[in-house]
Parts: structure tokens; C-alpha cells; sequence
């Protein structure tokens, strides 16, 4: 072996030894849960899903607030254009509602609650961002992050029992202490139901409550209880984009009980106060 050779693999060596140190270790990320790959029925599909990552909760005006900072830091007006919340959805519920239009997403006291007011290419553009920020950190043994298919968004507010009607076992909305277990609009039994099909009607001109939850608009993004896997809010608070385009899942806090479950679907066509959204990425094995 001649001094070429040797200094060749030294080199080699030293770029190898330099690029494994600049780049940490793979951990899971902050903040998201792992979900098993499995299956579950939706309808009367039988539907198999891999192994994926997901945020434990939604979105946070805090987190949301850092992405549109570092749009502006960036020079990236066009895209900040897009990413901005628009606040003035709050302002259907009329004037009582004017703090939420100058507070919600900027005070610091409304720090740990869901970001609303979001465009789906706004949530987008914040999954892009969340990788880019990722793979500086661990290079490219991460995949991207992304908005979650309908089916995996499903199977994992399920917490592996396809029989959950809800994000938590069992079909009622309140715990074994009368506690309510998600966030949405109260209407009372008296007030509900059935068309010739059976499905549930509101009486027109039912009373609805709001506050006997605890809140009168969102929650902070951990409230209740955690379900199985250790996501937040699946049901309630506020409904979550996914990758169907137009669609939300899960309800929000002006949903009816009824329409919390996890297989509940709206359509989402605008920037409202009902929906957010949160993360997922797909598991990558760094065997």
C-alpha cells in the first residue's frame, strides 16, 4: 500500500468520522407518540396501516407562532401570506367575541391552545418547515412530516380498538365522576332525535351550553385525558385536517356529543375557529 492510498483512506476516515458527529442520533420527536402499525374497519373497509409518528396534540398557537417568526425572519413573504391565521373568523360569534379576534393567536396567556384560523396550504407549509428544522438536527434518517391520511388519523384516535366509538373506551361522554371527557357543545338528551332512519336531529331552538366542560371556546391542547397511545383531543376541542382534501375529523367544541366520534367527518373548505390540525410522520427503522 503505497502514502497515496493511505492518506486517501485517512481523508476518507476523517469525512466519515465528521458527518456522523454533526449529525445526532435518531430519538423520537418532541412532543409525538409512536402508533403501532395494525389495522382496523372503517365502514366496511378493512384498512392496514404502517407504523407512524403523530403529534400528541394539536398544533399550539406557541409552535405556530415560531413557524410564522421564522417565515419573517427568512424574507419569505409569499409564503407568510399564506401561513398567516386568519383571526377574524372569531368575530361570527359577534361582538363579545372581540378578544379572541386581537388575543387568541397572539397573547401569550393563549400560548398552549390550538392554533385556528388556518388554511390547509398554511398547515402545510408548517409540516414543510417542521422537516426542514428536523433533518438539520438528524439529517436524513427522518422522514417528512405531513398531514395525516384519513385512515391513519382514524386508527390512531382508535388507540388500537377498532370497537371505540370515541377517543377513549367506551360510549359515554363523561367519566365515572360525571367529569366530561372532551370538549364540545352540550345540547342534553331532552333535546335530540331520531329521523325515520334513526339518526340523531337537534330540536330547532334547543339550548346549548358551552361551559359545562370547563371551557367556552377551546381548550389548551392538553386538556382531558390522553387516549391509549397518548394522543390528546382526538374527539373535540377542535377538528383536525387531514389529507383528503376538504375534510376534518374528530369534531370540535361546537359540536354536538353525537358528532365528536372519531369516525366524524366535516367538510373544511376555509380558515374557521373549529379546526386545526396536527402531524404525523411515518415511522422510519434506523436498524
Amino acid at each position: 500500500m503505497n502514502k497515496f492510498t493511505i492518506l486517501i483512506g485517512l481523508i476518507s476516515i476523517s469525512l466519515l468520522s465528521f458527518t456522523y458527529k454533526k449529525r445526532k442520533k435518531f430519538k423520537v420527536p418532541e412532543n409525538y407518540v409512536y402508533v403501532p402499525s395494525g389495522t382496523t374497519t372503517i365502514g366496511d373497509q378493512d384498512v392496514s396501516c404502517n407504523a407512524f409518528f403523530m403529534a400528541q396534540h394539536e398544533v399550539t398557537n406557541k409552535e405556530y407562532r415560531d413557524f410564522v417568526q421564522h417565515l419573517r425572519e427568512n424574507g419569505k413573504e409569499e409564503d407568510l401570506q399564506k401561513a398567516i391565521p386568519d383571526t377574524t373568523v372569531w368575530n361570527q360569534f359577534g361582538s363579545f367575541s372581540e378578544p379572541m379576534v386581537n388575543l387568541y393567536f397572539s397573547h401569550p396567556a393563549y400560548d398552549n391552545y390550538p392554533v385556528v384560523g388556518v388554511t390547509r396550504e398554511g398547515a402545510e407549509l408548517y409540516c414543510i418547515y417542521l422537516t426542514e428544522m428536523s433533518k438539520e438536527l438528524y439529517g436524513d434518517v427522518i422522514n417528512d412530516f405531513r398531514l395525516p391520511f384519513k385512515e391513519e388519523w382514524i386508527y390512531a384516535a382508535q388507540a388500537g380498538n377498532q370497537q371505540n366509538a370515541y377517543a377513549w373506551n367506551g360510549p359515554y361522554l363523561r367519566d365515572d365522576e360525571g367529569n366530561y371527557l372532551a370538549n364540545f357543545k352540550h345540547i342534553g338528551e331532552e333535546n335530540i332525535t331520531t329521523d325515520e332512519n334513526g339518526n340523531p336531529v337537534i330540536i330547532e331552538g334547543a339550548a346549548a351550553s358551552f361551559i359545562e366542560d370547563g371551557s367556552f371556546y377551546t381548550s389548551p391542547t392538553m386538556t382531558y385525558y390522553a387516549n391509549d397511545y397518548g394522543l390528546y383531543n382526538m374527539s373535540g376541542n377542535v377538528a383536525e385536517m387531514v389529507a383528503k382534501e376538504n375534510v376534518s375529523m374528530g369534531g370540535h367544541w361546537y359540536s354536538t356529543g353525537h358528532d365528536i366520534r372519531v369516525d366524524s367527518e366535516e367538510e373544511f373548505t376555509a380558515a374557521n375557529p373549529f379546526v386545526g390540525f396536527r402531524p404525523v410522520m411515518t415511522f422510519l427503522s434506523t436498524k
